[in-house]
């Protein structure tokens, strides 16, 4: 029997469709309430409600949670403490201010609430010298240059919320120089897709994958 065949057995028939409509033909489109958006729109549509803070509050994302220990033991376990690390979808600073008390001393953060970042150093001290970036993250890796950084890592509800026409795993492999690191919900949010096959074909072979909760999977990729 295939990979394929293995990998895709087991979904119902419309979220089957539907992870395959958004990982081989992702087209511009998206539907924020009411409106249907088209275009390179689609990006800041998906992001404006969590840039503007109009549904999240930051407070919400300011305490580390055991999952995310999890991450950060493994970002820990495989990256020496001078490499330069990206918080992809950082927030408030909570797993860069976990790090730099680890000892880690080369880390910078991107996330789109510009609420979190402007709080982030006032709330974390230990963040007054990583530089922290409010962006959205296509215009963010639109501007990073090839093997810019030597990890990424990232902590779910990230990845899986941003539009597939934004190919991530291309861009993740592009400019990280070492791997990513990543908890992953690989079947649900917004946009469900093929994740592991996307990684393979960007690049980023799996090291290690381990199932930490009833949704999520520690995934190690490396170049």
């Amino acid at each position: 029997m295939s990979t394929l065949t293995n990998r895709i057995r087991g979904f119902p028939p419309i979220l089957l469709l539907r992870k395959s409509w958004n990982t081989f033909t992702p087209i511009k489109v998206t539907r924020v309430g009411k409106r249907v958006v088209f275009g390179e729109r689609v990006f800041d549509a998906d992001a404006e409600k969590w840039e503007l803070s109009q549904s999240f509050d930051w407070t919400m994302y300011a305490t580390l949670d055991p999952l995310a220990m999890v991450l950060l033991d493994e970002v820990e376990r495989v990256a020496s403490k001078d490499d330069v690390i990206l918080d992809f979808c950082c927030n408030v600073g909570r797993h860069l201010n976990e790090m730099a008390r680890r000892g880690f001393t080369n880390l910078r953060g991107v996330d789109v609430m510009r609420s979190a970042i402007l709080e982030a150093k006032a709330h974390f001290p230990a963040l007054q010298n990583v530089d922290m970036v409010q962006s959205n993250v296509v215009d963010f890796f639109r501007g990073l240059e090839d093997d810019s950084v030597d990890w990424i890592y990232a902590h779910s509800a990230t990845v899986e919320l941003i539009h597939p026409a934004f190919d991530f795993a291309a861009e993740f492999a592009r400019c990280a120089r070492k791997g990513v690191i990543m908890l992953l919900d690989e079947n649900g949010h917004k946009y469900p897709r093929f994740y592991r096959w996307k990684f393979r074909r960007a690049g980023l072979a799996v090291e290690k994958r381990t199932r930490v909760s009833d949704r999520l999977a520690l995934l190690t990729l490396s170049k």
